[in-house]
């Protein structure tokens, strides 16, 4: 009776006798990433892939890969970095360029905010791809502060939103999409639109700030 209650104790934390080993689950942040970015002018996509492995002497997991913008001067760089557990925060950065992200991993997302050399420029917002393929539209908001969008949309129905308005404001919002719809929300406020043939236009709002948006496949 003992020997059963230690067995299934130690099958709880993954650990075999035989074996004499004890595995631990990968942690929960770790998987790769697939996103956009809306800034100021630009948007475009963000690959990201967060290590299972924490690095022997800081602990945190290595973050690595690469971004592309879609502004008059397209800029293309890899991206690396590192999150932190347990928070789960994110601190990466682009080879020259300037741009500097910040941001948390609840496992399916990643998102956040990123700098350009000083001030606020934008936001960023991906999804794991064990959520499925996913879909990125990049685009532009219409309104008395409109500005730039960008969207991420998987398979499994999870969305998200990077938003950037002339007010200088980062907005990154969650919510769903069945790939001929889709409504996103957040503490600041929510968007909705329809998708067809590729292009997705709607409506936003952002505290007192709302208009219209419209977004075609990123580019790349």
């Amino acid at each position: 009776m003992l020997f059963a209650h230690f067995s299934k104790l130690v099958g709880a934390v993954g650990c075999s006798l035989i074996l004499g080993a004890c595995s631990a689950a990968p942690p929960a942040s770790a998987g790769s990433f697939e996103g956009v970015i809306a800034g100021s002018g630009e948007t475009g996509i963000m690959n990201l892939s967060i290590d299972d492995t924490p690095d022997p002497e800081t602990g945190s997991l290595p973050a690595f890969g690469h971004m592309e913008t879609a502004a008059a001067n397209p800029y293309v760089s890899t991206v690396t970095g590192a999150l932190e557990e347990p928070s789960p925060s994110l601190s990466a950065h682009a080879d020259g360029g300037g741009y500097a992200f910040e941001g948390t991993s609840s496992g399916d997302l990643l998102v956040g905010t990123y700098r350009r050399y000083s001030a606020v420029d934008g936001a960023f917002a991906l999804i794991n791809t064990s959520q499925g393929p996913i879909t990125r539209l990049c685009g532009s908001m219409s309104g008395a502060r409109g500005g730039t969008i960008a969207l991420a949309m998987a398979s499994s129905g999870m969305a998200v939103a990077a938003m950037f308005l002339a007010s200088g404001k980062a907005v990154v919002l969650q919510g769903s999409s069945d790939g001929v719809s889709a409504s996103l929300q957040g503490d600041s406020g929510h968007l909705s639109g329809s998708i067809h043939d590729g292009k997705a236009t709607g409506e936003w709002a952002i505290g007192a700030d709302v208009g219209t948006w419209t977004a075609t496949p990123c580019v790349p």
